[in-house]
Order: structure tokens, then C-alpha cells, then sequence
């Protein structure tokens, strides 16, 4: 139905006119948010900022930090029975950079306890290796003795547990 000519002039609107006026104001909004949303998202990409998308309840798209108290490490223990002499220490080294990517110079130096148990506790990104292979060496200055038999093998990858234990076996 067509306004007339009096409601024209005389300044009222329509149920449509109405109606109308209001869509077009939710699409404005709309359109202001996807906007807004598109120049946040162009900022965190030059800010390199951590963050997490969610919804107000208005609807609009707004960035949240991430909660970086939730562990993204494994805490591997190892543990080995193996009688040293005298000035030796136990190593581990094999394929992963905190235990030297197979470079004995920069193994991980695990410590005596009673019993001759060598301990130590490595934190490991969940994320960042599918198999932790490696091996134990005897150190004694510049003198380097490596175990016999096949490499150990850990698991990291898929892992949900905030910690591990090896222990393991000096293999001859």
C-alpha cells in the first residue's frame, strides 16, 4: 500500500517505510562491525599478538589473549641404573636440540642419586617432535662411552600428559 499524499507531507511513515528504515540500520551496524572486525584482524597480523576470536553478545568479533598458563610442555624423566666411576658422569643425547641433537658436546647431563640411579627431567614441546630417539653416554672428561643396542624411543607426538618417566637400562 502506497502512502498518500497527506502522509507524505505530514511527515509520518508507513509500517513499511518503518520497517525498511529499520533493516537498513541493521545492516549498517552489520556492515561497521565486519569492517571494524577486518582492521583488528590487519593489526594482530603486524602485532604478531596471540589471541583468540570470539563473540560479545552483540554478535561482533573481538580478539582475546591467549591464556598461556596452560602447559604446551611434556616433562620427560629420565631415569638409569648404571654404576660409574669415579669422575664419570651419565649423558643423554639423540635426535632432539635439547639433547643434542645426536652431538655429544651438547647432550643433557643427567644427575647421580642414591643407588646409582642417573636422573634428569627435560621439558619437551608436545608439539615439536614425533619420535624422541636416543641414546646414553658415559662421560669422563674427553673420554666418551656410548651404550650398545638399538636407540630408546619416546613417543612426544599426540601427547597429552604434562609428564613422563623412562627408565631405562644401560644396554652392553
Amino acid at each position: 500500500m502506497e502512502p498518500s499524499e497527506s502522509d507524505k507531507t505530514s511527515g509520518k511513515k508507513t509500517t513499511k517505510q518503518i520497517h525498511q528504515s529499520h533493516q537498513e540500520s541493521h545492516e549498517e551496524s552489520h556492515k561497521e562491525s565486519r569492517e571494524e572486525t577486518q582492521e583488528e584482524s590487519k593489526e594482530a597480523e603486524t602485532t604478531n599478538a596471540p589471541r583468540k576470536e570470539h563473540y560479545t553478545e552483540a554478535g561482533k568479533l573481538q580478539a582475546k589473549e591467549i591464556d598461556f598458563s596452560e602447559k604446551h610442555t611434556s616433562d620427560v624423566h629420565f631415569h638409569i641404573n648404571y654404576k660409574t666411576s669415579f669422575g664419570e658422569s651419565i649423558w643423554v643425547c639423540g635426535n632432539h636440540e635439547k639433547i643434542g641433537n645426536w652431538n655429544p658436546q651438547h647432550a643433557f647431563k643427567l644427575e647421580w642419586s642414591e643407588g646409582n640411579i642417573w636422573k634428569g627431567t627435560l621439558p619437551i614441546e608436545k608439539d615439536k617432535v614425533g619420535t624422541l630417539e636416543y641414546k646414553y653416554i658415559c662421560k669422563k672428561g674427553n673420554n666418551l662411552k656410548w651404550e650398545f643396542g638399538p636407540n630408546h624411543f619416546l613417543m612426544i607426538e599426540g601427547i597429552i600428559e604434562d609428564q613422563m618417566t623412562k627408565n631405562d637400562n644401560w644396554q652392553t
